[in-house]
């Protein structure tokens, strides 16, 4: 309206309303540059808001997990320290085996040495029993992933074939016999890869005259390792999965011109399956460990390793591959190795007792359990797994409630036993095995070594089932079986055990990595039972702590590899939560030079807001002029 008004100053509310934007952004202003931010709430910037909160919590889930790997690089660790410590005590045993095969050593120098063994054995399976982190058993197979190496026996019966090789015995192509050239590198259509110092050899070429004829045919491949550098000869391979496969082959070492001998690595996918140095002189046949697998094209190899970097050559030939179905876990035995119960360990003959009680097992008679070196386990190898065993002597018995087995699946059982050494009457014992009163097994352990024994198939029905152990003693004297490390395998009841740690290692749900930890108890490290007490003992000896120590070589490179896949894990979380951080501070942090900018328009927008509404105030007094005569 045009002139004066003095019921409505209608310019003081202008300059009100301008004054109060300009008081509410400079409080904005001094917000956001007192804390740093741009967004302090959904207010600032909704759909920023939103997505600068996920973001934080990526960050945050992030820096959680980088935490969970760090905790499972330190348990692996802990298990890596304790391998360590076992693998030193199995080249210990190695050296003290070589020492006793030697036929100058007597009857009591073999029986110090065996002493000294089974201390040492005890002494793994204390570093098993106390190998944890945060209460977490780390060394006793319960976080072992593959069947192959975590106690899981193959089940009795005859191995199927594999699958067939191409060119299994090196026949094709021909290169010939009888020559110094009836050899060939790195031949085609041979079915097999071969690397530059890998081929084919006749009889009597300049390789192989002088090493005796291939044991199929009348070719063999060659590995050679020359200047450093290694052969090998691979060959893709369709394999099954839930089947253990095994390698074998013959194989043996070239005699026209040897420094030092070649070793050959078995592998598969790059994994060592086996480490042969093969005879001199004569072809012999080698296995490698068995292997469970995915199903899918697998590669295998056989590399060639000379640990003197001079030139050596080994020949193999008649290569196979064997297979046979896992044997699935079944029903848990409670206390299946016998050491819910303490019995006193201090290697006295008071050692062991009848009828413990506090043990699922319900015992009568002359049955109970006994610890290592008491008077009925002293002339006996240490307990196969943990330190105690259950002993059935006379017509003693044992039984036990077995829960958790399933209709229409069939069973069997293994279990180790070993006969007494020092029983009074001078026999073996026979025990009588049952499920519900029906037999099904006898079994007479001859030796003082515990040996595996495989019940005969069973097939009880769902629900729980009783397990006895019955004494038979045959000859009516006083003889004792001890009996450890009971196991039960559904032949058709495929399951998946939980066998490995898991690991949350990303930020959001099923970000999830497997740590499995090897199985290393003596009575997997096929180390649970070690005689030196004969020349022949000790010989085979050797080979058992070379095969236990391959075993655990290979299970701490997996771990290593393991520990290496961690590092690289932490790593990569490390990137997410910067990558993540930068793209958040973009979203939520503030501009401060342009805040600054904002704030000092603002201060001077306010004080000249103030002025002008305190000049619109004095407005309306203009109107008193007009009274005045």
């Amino acid at each position: 309206m045009n002139g004066f008004s003095i019921a409505t100053n209608v310019n003081a509310s202008f300059a009100q309303f301008n004054l109060n934007l300009r008081q509410s952004a400079l409080q904005s202003d001094v917000s956001k540059l007192s804390s740093g931010l741009r967004i302090q709430s959904a207010v600032d910037d909704p759909s920023g808001f939103a997505i600068s909160q996920n973001l934080q919590a990526q960050v945050a889930g992030y820096q959680a997990a980088i935490g969970n790997v760090q905790t499972a690089k330190n348990a692996t660790f802990v298990a890596e320290q304790s391998l360590s410590t076992i693998t030193n005590i199995l080249q210990r045993i190695r050296s003290l085996a070589i020492e006793a095969a030697n036929d100058i050593s007597s009857g009591l120098d073999r029986a110090d040495i065996q002493a000294e063994v089974n201390q040492l054995q005890a002494e793994i399976v204390t570093i098993v029993r106390d190998t944890s982190f945060n209460g977490k058993q780390l060394l006793d197979g319960s976080n072992a992933l593959n069947l192959a190496y975590n106690g899981a026996p193959i089940l009795p019966g005859a191995a199927s074939p594999g699958p067939a090789l191409n060119n299994a015995s090196f026949e094709s192509p021909n290169v010939g016999s009888g020559t110094f050239n009836a050899f060939q590198y790195d031949p085609t259509g041979a079915g097999w890869t071969f690397s530059t110092y890998s081929g084919i050899t006749g009889i009597n070429s300049g390789f192989s005259s002088g090493a005796p004829p291939p044991p199929n045919g009348v070719q063999e491949g060659f590995i050679q390792s020359y200047s450093g550098s290694n052969g090998s000869i691979t060959q893709d391979v369709t394999l099954q999965a839930n089947t253990v496969y095994t390698v074998t082959f013959a194989a043996t070492q070239r005699r026209n011109y040897e420094n030092g001998g070649e070793v050959i690595l078995v592998q598969l996918d790059g994994q060592n399956i086996g480490r042969v140095f093969a005879s001199s002189g004569t072809y012999s046949f080698y296995s490698s460990a068995p292997i469970v697998t995915s199903a899918g094209v697998h590669t295998l190899s056989f590399v060639g390793v000379d640990p003197n970097g001079l030139d050596n050559t080994a020949f193999i030939d008649n290569v196979k591959i064997v297979g046979q179905a896992v044997p699935y876990a079944g029903p848990a035995v409670p206390d299946g190795s016998f050491e819910q119960v303490p019995i006193d360990a201090g290697y006295t003959f008071g050692a062991f007792q009848y009828d413990p009680t506090g043990s699922p097992w319900f015992f009568t008679g002359n049955a109970g359990v006994s610890s290592n070196g008491s008077g009925f386990t002293a002339g006996n190898p240490i307990a196969p797994d943990g330190g105690q065993v259950g002993l059935v002597q006379f017509t003693g018995s044992m039984q036990e409630d077995i829960s958790g087995f399933q209709a229409g699946v069939t069973y069997e059982l293994g279990l180790l036993a070993a006969n007494r050494v020092s029983s009074p009457g001078g026999q073996t014992q026979t025990i009588s095995v049952s499920i519900d009163g029906r037999a099904i097994a006898t079994i007479t352990p001859t030796t003082a070594n515990y040996q595996q024994f495989y019940s005969s198939s069973f097939a009880p029905g769902a629900g729980t089932h009783v397990l006895k152990i019955t004494g038979l003693d045959p000859y009516g004297n006083d003889e004792t079986a001890f009996i450890d490390h009971l196991q039960i395998f559904g032949s058709n009841a495929p399951t998946t055990p939980e066998t490995s740690l898991t690991v949350q290692d990303g930020a959001s749900e099923g970000n999830q990595i497997l740590l499995t930890l090897p199985d290393a108890r003596p009575v997997t490290l096929g180390a649970s039972s070690i005689d030196v007490s004969t020349f022949a003992s000790a010989e085979t000896a050797i080979g058992q702590m070379d095969g236990a120590l391959g075993i655990l070589m290979q299970a701490r490179a997996q771990l290593g590899a393991q520990v290496v896949s961690l590092g690289e894990n932490a790593r990569n979380g490390a990137l997410a939560v910067l990558n993540e951080t930068s793209a958040l501070s973009s979203i939520r942090d503030l501009n401060i030079g342009q805040a600054v900018g904002n704030f000092t328009r603002d201060s001077v927008l306010q004080s000249v807001a103030t002025s002008v509404l305190a000049q619109a105030n004095n407005d309306p007094r203009f109107v008193l002029a007009l009274f005045k005569p």
